[in-house]
C-alpha cells in the first residue's frame, strides 16, 4: 500500500521532505520513475496520456482527472475517477460533459516559455461551467497541465482534488509544477516521435508509390501527374472534378435503386478569413486541414468528402432514405466542426453551417444538386437553426424573406416603425396595473404587416439590436411624456418584450443606462418581458444579467412560460418578478384541459416565488373568471383592450379603467 499523501495543496511532514514540499520522498520517487519510464511503457500519445491521469492520481491521492488531445487528425478524450471518490455518480457525470465542452481554465505563460502548467484552487478561477460542475462535486484543488509537441500544444491533462488551497499568501508548491511539467515533456516528446514516426511512414509509402510509378511508362507517368491535380494539396481531398463524378455515379446507382436516394451537403467554416488575419495564414491552414480530418473521420469509406474552395466542404453520403437519416449525418458532421482547435497558445471555436438536399429523382445534374444544397446553406447563414434542408417552395419564401428583410433594414431610417400599448389588468379591481409595448411595422407597399410575420424576421437580422433599442427609447420617452401629462398620477408599468440575442448582446446595460439616464427614467417603471426559451439557454450567464438589471431597478418578466423547459431551483435563483402564462394554455375547451391545468400549476408556482402571474391572451369571461378563481393576479388580451395607440392608452388611464369583472361585458 502507498504512505497516505495530504493532498494537493499541503506541505508534507515526512522527514526526507524540505519545509516548503507540496511531495513525500515516495511521491517524488513514484513521480520520477513515471516520467522516465514512461517512453519505454508506450509510444502512443493516447496510451500515454491514460497512464498519466491514473498514475498520478493514485500517486497523489488526488480524486479526478480529464484529458483531451488532437494531433494529426487523430483526437479523444480519456476521463478517469478513482475508486474511494466520494462525488455522487450525477455530479461526476455533469462534471465529464462540462469538461468535454472546454477546460476548467486556460493556462499560464510559463515565463516566455510557452504555456505551462497551473495550480490554483478552484475558487479563484474565472466562472466557468466546468469549473462550477467540479465545484458542485467538492473538489477545491485544480491544476491544468498542456502537452506541446514541436511548440504546438496537442492535449491538456486536468486534475482535481477535495484539498483546502494554501492561506492568501503562502508559497505555492512549485515541486508539484516541476514533477508534473516534467511528465508533460515526456508526453510532448512522445508525441514528437509518433508525429515522426507517420511522417517517416507516410514519406516511405510515397517514395515506394513513386518508384512504381517512374518504373511504368511516361504515360502513365502522365496520367498520375494528372490525378496529383484534382485533390487539393493542403486537405488532401477530392476536388471539383471528382466530386462531380462521384455524385453522377450516386445518381445512376439511385436509378437502379429508386428507393435509396443519396445526400449532398454543403458544410462552410465562418471565419477563416478573420482567423488568417488575427493569427496568421499557417493557422487558418491549420485548421482547414483539421477540419477536412474530422469529416472524414466521421463518415463511412463508402461516403465522399470533398473541398468546393476553402472553407466549403461538400460530403456525399448514399444509402439515405429518409430527410431524418439525413439531418441526423449532419448534425453528427456540424458538432465536429464547431468543436474547439488547437492552435498556438490558444483554442479556436469557429462557427459553422450545413445545407442539404435530398438526390431523388428532380435530379441528375451534379452543378443542380450542389447549388440548392449551396442555398440551403444560405439560408442557414441568417437562421438560429444551423442545418437547413433544401425545399423549393421554402427557398421561394426565404427570398421573399431576404427582401423584407432588406426592407426591415430602411425601415427606421424610413420612419415605418410605430408602438402601440395593450392594458394589463389587475384582476382584483378591474384597473390598469401595467402597458405592454407592442412593435407595429407600416410597410409603403404591403401596408401593415402582421407582427408574426415580421417579428422572426427581424429577431434573425443584423439590425435586430437597432430596432430593439429604438423600441426602448420610444417607451422611455412615452413614460416621460406621460409622467409629465399625468401628474400627479403616476403612469402604468412599462412592459417591453426584448430578445435573449439583444439583452445578452455586450454593451447592452450601459446602452439601456443612457436610455433611461436621457430621459430620466427610473428602473421602477420599466420591466422587460423574456422568453423562457432564451434565460434558459444559459442560466448562469441569464442570472449574472437578471442581477445587473435587478440594480438599476428593471425587473423582468419570464415571457411564454409554460412553452419551454425550466428547472425550477434555476428558477428560484433568478431575479424575476413575473411569470407570463403563455396564451396556448389558457383555453377552457375540453379537449386542452390539460393545458389548462398547466396554467393553473404555473400560477401556484408564482405563489411560491412570491412573483406575479400574468395570463396572456384573454379572449373570453369565462377565461377570466377561471384564472382569477385559480389565483392568477393580473390578465391581458383582447377582451379588455386590443393594442392601442398612445391616444387612447392616456384616455384608459386617465379614466382608471374600471372594469366589472363580475358581470359580462358588452
Amino acid at each position: 500500500m502507498n504512505p497516505p499523501s495530504r493532498g494537493l495543496f499541503e506541505i508534507a511532514d515526512t522527514p526526507d521532505a524540505p519545509a516548503d514540499s507540496a511531495l513525500t520522498v515516495w511521491q517524488r520517487r513514484l513521480l520520477s520513475r513515471l516520467a522516465i519510464e514512461l517512453p519505454d511503457r508506450t509510444g502512443n500519445l493516447s496510451e500515454a496520456i491514460g497512464l498519466v491521469i491514473r498514475e498520478v492520481t493514485d500517486v497523489l491521492n488526488w480524486s479526478a482527472a480529464h484529458a483531451r488531445y488532437d494531433m494529426a487528425g487523430r483526437s479523444g478524450t480519456d476521463w478517469h475517477v478513482r475508486a474511494t471518490e466520494g462525488a455522487s455518480l450525477s455530479k461526476l457525470a455533469n462534471l465529464q460533459a462540462a469538461l468535454s465542452r472546454g477546460p476548467v481554465a486556460g493556462w499560464q505563460e510559463g515565463n516566455g516559455k510557452g504555456p505551462g502548467c497551473r495550480l490554483d484552487p478552484l475558487k479563484s478561477l474565472p466562472k466557468t461551467k466546468a469549473r462550477d460542475a467540479a465545484r458542485s462535486a467538492g473538489f477545491v484543488g485544480y491544476v491544468l497541465l498542456p502537452v506541446l509537441a514541436e511548440g504546438r500544444p496537442v492535449a491538456l491533462l486536468e486534475f482535481f482534488a477535495p484539498a483546502a488551497p494554501l492561506p492568501d499568501g503562502s508559497a505555492r508548491p512549485s515541486e508539484i509544477g516541476d514533477a508534473i511539467e516534467l511528465i508533460g515533456v515526456q508526453l510532448g516528446l512522445i508525441a514528437s516521435r509518433q508525429r515522426l514516426r507517420e511522417a517517416v511512414r507516410q514519406a516511405a509509402d510515397h517514395t515506394r508509390h513513386l518508384t512504381t510509378e517512374l518504373d511504368s511508362s511516361h504515360e502513365q507517368l502522365a496520367r498520375v501527374k494528372a490525378e496529383s491535380r484534382l485533390y487539393d494539396e493542403s486537405s488532401g481531398l477530392p476536388g471539383r472534378t471528382i466530386l462531380d463524378d462521384r455524385i453522377r455515379q450516386a445518381v445512376l446507382r439511385r436509378h437502379r435503386s429508386p428507393r435509396d436516394l443519396f445526400v449532398v451537403s454543403v458544410a462552410e467554416i465562418d471565419g477563416l478569413g478573420r482567423l488568417s488575419d488575427r493569427i496568421g495564414e499557417q493557422v487558418a491552414q491549420d485548421v482547414l486541414v483539421a477540419a477536412a480530418r474530422r469529416l472524414t473521420g466521421h463518415t463511412r469509406p463508402s461516403d465522399t468528402v470533398a473541398i468546393d474552395e476553402p472553407g466549403r466542404f461538400v460530403v456525399v453520403v448514399e444509402g439515405i432514405r429518409t430527410v431524418t437519416e439525413a439531418q441526423a449525418v449532419a448534425d453528427r458532421l456540424l458538432k465536429e466542426l464547431v468543436r474547439p482547435y488547437p492552435a498556438k497558445h490558444k483554442e479556436v471555436r469557429l462557427d459553422a453551417r450545413i445545407g442539404i438536399v435530398m438526390g431523388g429523382p428532380a435530379y441528375d445534374e451534379p452543378g443542380t444538386l450542389l447549388a440548392d444544397a449551396r442555398a440551403a446553406a444560405r439560408r442557414a447563414e441568417s437562421s438560429q437553426v444551423r442545418i437547413q434542408v433544401f425545399d423549393r417552395s421554402s427557398e421561394e419564401n426565404h427570398e421573399q424573406n431576404e427582401r423584407m428583410r432588406g426592407d426591415l433594414a430602411k425601415a427606421l431610417d424610413e420612419r415605418e416603425f410605430y408602438v402601440e400599448y395593450q392594458p394589463i389588468v389587475l384582476l382584483q379591481d378591474g384597473s390598469i396595473n401595467g402597458l405592454e409595448a407592442l412593435l407595429r411595422w407600416r410597410h409603403p407597399e404591403l401596408g401593415v404587416v402582421p407582427p408574426d410575420q415580421f417579428l422572426p424576421l427581424a429577431a434573425d437580422s443584423a439590425v435586430v439590436h437597432d430596432i430593439g433599442f429604438w423600441v426602448l427609447d420610444q417607451t422611455c420617452e412615452q413614460i416621460s411624456l406621460w409622467r409629465d401629462k399625468l401628474m400627479p398620477q403616476m403612469p402604468p408599468l412599462m412592459s417591453v418584450n426584448v430578445l435573449g440575442r439583444q439583452v445578452f448582446h455586450e454593451g447592452f446595460v450601459a446602452r439601456m443606462s443612457e436610455i433611461m439616464e436621457q430621459h430620466a427614467i427610473e428602473g421602477g417603471q420599466i420591466r422587460f418581458d423574456i422568453r423562457e426559451a432564451e434565460l434558459m439557454r444559459d442560466a448562469a450567464k441569464a442570472a449574472s444579467l437578471l442581477d445587473r438589471l435587478h440594480g438599476m431597478g428593471i425587473g423582468v418578466a419570464v415571457d411564454d412560460f409554460g412553452t419551454g423547459f425550466s428547472s425550477l431551483p434555476v428558477l428560484h435563483d433568478l431575479q424575476v418578478c413575473a411569470l407570463k402564462i403563455d396564451r396556448s394554455l389558457i383555453s377552457q375547451r375540453r379537449e386542452k384541459r390539460r393545458k389548462w391545468s398547466v396554467a393553473r400549476s404555473i400560477v401556484e408556482i408564482a405563489g411560491i416565488l412570491g412573483v406575479d402571474a400574468i395570463a396572456e391572451g384573454i379572449e373570453s369571461r369565462e377565461q377570466l373568471l377561471a384564472l382569477k378563481q385559480a389565483g392568477c393576479t393580473q390578465a391581458q388580451g383582447f377582451y379588455f383592450s386590443e393594442p392601442v395607440a398612445a391616444e387612447q392608452a392616456e384616455a384608459m388611464i386617465r379614466g382608471g379603467y374600471p372594469i366589472d369583472l363580475e358581470s359580462p361585458r358588452r
